[in-house]
C-alpha cells in the first residue's frame, strides 16, 4: 500500500504502485524510501494489525516534494518519448497507422504522465487505469484534457496527430510555468519535422536481400 499526496489539496489517497528508490535517489529524496526497500529493492505487504497506525503516520507526513514533480516529469517527458515524432506526416501519408498509433499512445502516456507530477499523484505503473476518474480529481491540466485524449483514438489520422501535438504543447506550457524540470531536449524533439522519403524502387527491393 502507497499514499498518494495531492500537493494542491493536502488529501491522501492510496495508489497500488509506489515510485521506485532509483527515482527518489536522483533527486536527493532517499530519505523517502521505506527501509525495506533500502534493503531489498521490493516493498512488504504490512500486516493488518500495523495498518491503522502506520497509515496515519505516513498520512501526517506525506507530502510531493518538488523536486519529486521535476524528476517525474523529466522521466515523462524523456526525448525518447517522441521518438519518430519529427517524421509522423510522413508516417500519416502513407499509411503506417501501426507507427502512428505508437506516436500517439506514447504522447498520450506521457502528457498524462507529466499531468499526474504536476497534480501531486504518484504512479509509476505503466498501464493507466481508472482514466476519468483520476482526471475528475485532477486541478492542473490543460483544457478539456479528458476530451482532447480521447480524440487521439477517435479522430483521423492527421486530426489526432495534430492534437497530440497541441496536447504536449500545453502540457510543456503547464510544466515551465510550475516546475523546473530540464525538458528541453523533448522540446527539441518536438519541434523536429521531417521531410517525406520516396520509397524504395522496384529494382532496388528486388536486389534486396
Amino acid at each position: 500500500m502507497v499514499i498518494r499526496a495531492n500537493r494542491r489539496r493536502g488529501n491522501i489517497f492510496q495508489r497500488k504502485v509506489p515510485l521506485g528508490p532509483a527515482i527518489l535517489r536522483s533527486r536527493g529524496l532517499k530519505d523517502m524510501i521505506p527501509a525495506r526497500a533500502h534493503a531489498s529493492g521490493r516493498a512488504a505487504p504490512l500486516s493488518s494489525a500495523a495498518r491503522p497506525e502506520l497509515i496515519s503516520a505516513w498520512q501526517a507526513r506525506a507530502v510531493y516534494p518538488d523536486q519529486l514533480v521535476a524528476a517525474v516529469v523529466e522521466r515523462s517527458l524523456g526525448p525518447d518519448v517522441l521518438r519518430g515524432w519529427g517524421a509522423r506526416e510522413a508516417l500519416a501519408g502513407r499509411g503506417d497507422d501501426l507507427a502512428v498509433h505508437d506516436l500517439l499512445a506514447r504522447a498520450g502516456h506521457a502528457v498524462f504522465g507529466a499531468v499526474l507530477a504536476l497534480n501531486g499523484v504518484y504512479s509509476s505503473h505503466r498501464m493507466i487505469k481508472w482514466q476519468s476518474h483520476l482526471i475528475g480529481e485532477l486541478d492542473v491540466l490543460p483544457e478539456q484534457f479528458a476530451e482532447r485524449l480521447r480524440l487521439l483514438w477517435t479522430s483521423g489520422t492527421a486530426q489526432a496527430l495534430r492534437e497530440a501535438e497541441t496536447l504536449i504543447t500545453d502540457t510543456v506550457r503547464l510544466v515551465q510555468a510550475r516546475t523546473d524540470a530540464d525538458i528541453s531536449s523533448f522540446c527539441e524533439e518536438l519541434s523536429q519535422r521531417r521531410r517525406p522519403v520516396d520509397p524504395p524502387s522496384a529494382e532496388h527491393r528486388s536486389a534486396s536481400p
